[in-house]
Parts: structure tokens; C-alpha cells; sequence
């Protein structure tokens, strides 16, 4: 990948002014680095995405201390910028993938480009795919007047939040399940939102992704049931409103 799209005012975004003001130009010049180093091994053969240098490397190079390295990379994850492949336990960028410059995008075959970004596959770092579907579904309830989900955009939020929990959490549930429908919709009739259902999601990955115990409690009858889903949506405001 000779290079990808960097915004002038990409300082402006929420996420990196959280990170100047909690780390400086450290935090700053990691965060770019990474993003570099990713892209540099993105071609017809290396089509992950993933960080293969590890926080001693990054260190070295930018002369900052390894364990601060650590750190930061640390709150990068639990802010969206980056992610981390459940299977490898790599970190990665996956919206990094929307930056392809124009010689790259030509030069990877057809099949590893649908099969590694695919449109409906939402990144960690805000889920576009929901937030898409969220804005239209809010304005067909408005228009409409209906406040149950209308067939087909239930249809397209149903694999868009499954789509969700399946990237963040490594597992394979299918989207037109019943028992998995019926709880979304039910949690849609209640007034959920589809960034409620993203909010669910990332919470739990957060606490359960590396616990043995109960990362096989990452599937939809636990995190979308009645008697859960409340209080995981509202761990979620608790730790973010806190910036932790």
C-alpha cells in the first residue's frame, strides 16, 4: 500500500483530542506510526490489517519507553482506534481499509477484498454499518409514524448487529436465527436503538473477550436478553462517560 488518506483535520477528531490531551504528542506519534506500519505490508498477499511490530519496536523507534507504549496502545483499544483480532490476539485497524489508496485498491485481487473489508462488515471504531442503519431506520419511524421496526430495515439490523457481535467477539452466529431475532426485536420494541445494541456489545468484549469463564457468554441469548440488556448498555455509559 504506497499510501492512504490522511485528513487535514484529522487532529479534530473526538477520539485523537483524547488521546492529545491524555498523552500528548506520544500518543499522537503512536497512533500515526501504527496506521503506518499496518499499511505498509497491506498488498495482494498481507491483507489483515494487523500491527505486526510490538510496543518494544515502537518504542525504539520513536524513543519513547516500552511500557508507555504499552499503555497507550492499551487506551487506543478501549477507545476504537484499534482493535484486536480475537485469533491471533494482534492488535489491528480495520477502518483502515476505507483509507486504500487508489493503486491498491486496483492491485488486490477481487476475492481478498470482498472476503477482508466487505461493506456490512462494521469496524470496532464506531460500527458504521449501525450507525448508518440507525439514522435511517429513526427516520422511517418518524415519517411513518410506527413505532415497531419496519420488515426490511429489521432485516438489515438484525446482520448488521450479528455482523457486530461476530467481528468484535470472534464467534459465527447467523443473523436470521429465530431466537436471536426475536430478542432483538423485542429490545427494538422496548425503544433500544441500534447504538444501544453496539454499546452492548463492545461492553461485554471489553470485560469477557480474555476471561475463560465467561467469554462463552458473548451470544445473543445472554447479551440481548430482557433481563440483561439494561444493565450491560448502562455499564457501558458508566465507563465512557468517565473517558476511562
Amino acid at each position: 500500500m504506497k499510501w492512504f488518506k490522511h485528513d487535514s483535520d484529522a487532529h479534530a477528531d473526538a477520539k485523537l483530542e483524547r488521546i492529545l490531551i491524555k498523552y500528548g504528542a506520544d500518543g499522537y506519534a503512536i497512533y500515526w506510526y501504527c496506521l503506518e506500519l499496518i499499511a505498509a505490508k497491506v498488498d495482494k498477499n498481507h491483507c489483515t490489517f494487523e500491527l505486526e511490530h510490538d510496543a518494544e519496536l515502537i518504542g525504539y523507534k520513536l524513543k519513547i519507553d516500552t511500557l508507555r507504549v504499552e499503555e497507550i496502545m492499551r487506551y487506543m483499544v478501549s477507545i476504537d482506534l484499534f482493535q484486536i483480532n480475537q485469533e491471533t490476539r494482534r492488535i489491528m485497524c480495520l477502518q483502515l481499509a476505507k483509507r486504500l489508496d487508489e493503486y491498491s485498491t486496483k492491485a488486490l485481487p477481487p476475492a481478498i477484498m470482498s472476503r477482508q473489508y466487505p461493506d456490512d462488515v462494521p469496524t470496532v471504531s464506531g460500527l458504521d454499518k449501525i450507525r448508518i442503519e440507525e439514522k435511517r431506520i429513526r427516520k422511517k419511524y418518524i415519517l411513518s409514524g410506527k413505532p415497531d421496526v419496519v420488515s426490511s430495515d429489521f432485516d438489515v439490523s438484525c446482520k448488521a448487529i450479528i455482523l457486530a457481535l461476530n467481528a468484535l467477539a470472534g464467534t459465527h452466529f447467523k443473523h436470521d436465527a429465530k431466537g436471536t431475532r426475536r430478542l432483538i426485536k423485542a429490545r427494538f420494541q422496548e425503544g433500544a436503538t441500534l447504538q444501544d445494541f453496539e454499546k452492548v456489545i463492545k461492553i461485554k468484549v471489553e470485560q469477557w473477550a480474555d476471561d475463560e469463564k465467561f467469554k462463552s457468554y458473548l451470544r445473543p441469548e445472554t447479551l440481548f436478553a430482557a433481563n440483561h440488556f439494561e444493565s450491560y448498555r448502562n455499564d457501558y455509559e458508566i465507563k465512557h462517560e468517565k473517558g476511562e
